[in-house]
């Protein structure tokens, strides 16, 4: 899975990779660390 974030002229991209049986079991995780993320100056 990637999301993408383009703020002024940078692009910040996070990406998620696992094994297929391994990609549901931290889905939950990565979804706190997608809503937590922040662009501060």
């Amino acid at each position: 899975m990637q999301i993408g974030v383009i703020k002024g002229d940078k692009v910040f991209i996070l990406t998620y990779e696992a094994a297929e049986n391994g990609y549901d079991k931290y889905m939950s995780i990565v979804q706190e660390l997608i809503n937590s993320f922040q662009l501060t100056k």
